[in-house]
């Protein structure tokens, strides 16, 4: 399964592979372990002009739990970690004030001694959920179904650390922090030795209320209600069976597994300065609002199933995200063209033999 990038602190979520669409028989379940790392670089420009160069990275595992009590139904656990995220300025400018437009600007370009640094770490909000199959090649084989579709409902908690305040140890945690709902359908088929499939993902993400809090822990503002954006991805491909070995528990195979998704990231409202490398005083203790914005990409992904309780994917995605404001308070928006790309791996545990099944009831009789 694949995750998506959204500027490194928007809820990650696998399922852009044909394995969106696989569900475990009853009384069996799946663990699995994904490593990803992100990054985005995006240009920063005024009035057509560059300003800068700004560069997110982050490092993130998330731990996946699933389990199927009965036929087609079952439940999901997901536990994001954050080892690492951080937003880093090239060519960084301060912010001026443009008496003309009652606004600040960048195009007076007075270098910064210190280009800023925003650092974040730390566990994200758990979360749960309901998955459910009412049609599925493999559950319901007997039946003839010709095709798979998987239906996810989950939900996420919200977390006291996140990225957009700093704690009382002065350190930024990981994720947005607010809650969210996540709606997603997967939908796929076999044709010969390919498995083209289609994933439509709805994150709705609420509110976040925290102090607004400068680098120096001064309290700029409370109970400002911080809005992380919510997305919409839709996700298609073909999985490809190159290759086939073993029988039984022993057997395994190899998909290659091209797909390109593309999707839409809702306006934010984030503390001001959280994407740029500097702000007027005015602003640091408000809420600016990024503007929505439209994304897309392209990858590979390798799929090995070694055996038949072992799985590892491994691949790579580029894409671009396009043209928006960075804050309503200041005329910069990020370049047409700003590139992400992600590398990732992930080791799945595959639970297929029932549970209990080869355990007898002890024999009545004298001690």
């Amino acid at each position: 399964m694949h995750a998506q990038f959204t500027l490194a602190i928007t809820a990650l979520w696998p399922g852009f592979t044909v394995d969106a669409t696989e569900m475990a028989p009853p009384m069996r379940g799946d663990v699995e372990v994904r490593y990803q790392f992100a990054q985005e670089r995006a240009g920063l420009v005024e009035d057509q002009t560059d300003v800068g160069k700004r560069i997110t990275s982050t490092h993130h595992v998330d731990t996946w739990l699933t389990f199927n009590p009965i036929k087609g139904a079952g439940v999901f656990i997901h536990l994001p970690a954050t080892p690492s995220t951080e937003i880093s300025y090239l060519e960084a400018y301060q912010m001026g004030f443009d008496p003309g437009n009652d606004s600040g600007t960048l195009l007076e370009k007075s270098a910064l001694d210190n280009p800023p640094t925003l650092q974040g770490k730390g566990l994200e909000g758990t979360w749960i959920g309901l998955r459910g199959s009412p049609l599925h090649e493999e559950l319901y084989a007997d039946r003839g179904d010709r095709v798979s579709w998987v239906l996810d409902l989950g939900y996420r908690f919200k977390d006291k650390s996140h990225f957009y305040a700093l704690d009382e140890d002065g350190q930024r945690g990981a994720g947005p922090g607010a809650s969210a709902w996540l709606m997603r359908g997967a939908f796929s088929t076999t044709h010969n030795n390919t498995q083209p499939y289609l994933v439509a993902t709805w994150i709705a993400t609420g509110l976040l209320t925290d102090d607004v809090v400068d680098q120096d822990g001064t309290v700029m503002s409370t109970d400002a209600a911080i809005r992380p954006a919510s997305t919409v991805t839709f996700a298609t491909g073909a999985a490809v069976e190159a290759h086939t070995w073993g029988q039984g528990a022993n057997s395994g195979r190899l998909l290659i597994d091209p797909h390109l998704s593309f999707g839409y990231q809702s306006w934010q409202d984030v503390p001001s300065g959280t994407y740029l490398p500097d702000v007027l005083e005015a602003s640091q203790a408000l809420l600016a609002t990024q503007s929505e914005h439209l994304f897309l990409s392209a990858g590979l992904s390798f799929d090995i199933r070694i055996m038949e309780y072992i799985e590892l994917d491994i691949g790579a995605d580029a894409g671009v995200r396009t043209a928006h404001r960075v804050e309503h308070f200041y005329p910069v928006s990020t370049t047409l063209g700003s590139l992400t790309w992600q590398t990732h791996a992930a080791l799945r545990f595959r639970a297929r033999d029932p549970l209990m099944a080869d355990v007898l009831p002890a024999p009545i009789g004298p001690l």
